[in-house]
């Protein structure tokens, strides 16, 4: 089910606060909306990649 959101992730280059603040706005409709939480999968993707980044 949609509910016909527009969802415009953080660009790639953002920094973890932006994606961990978008993640948090996709936990919020992701039981509503399959677009938000395929999004939510990709923001905690890539939240673990720019964490894995900092500790290298």
């Amino acid at each position: 089910m949609s509910n016909g959101s527009f969802i415009d992730p953080p660009s790639y280059f953002d920094a973890l606060e932006e994606w961990e603040a978008f993640a948090a706005s996709m936990r919020r409709i992701a039981d509503k909306d399959e677009g938000a939480k395929r999004e939510l999968e990709e923001a905690e993707q890539r939240i673990a990649d720019l964490k894995a980044q900092g500790a290298a």
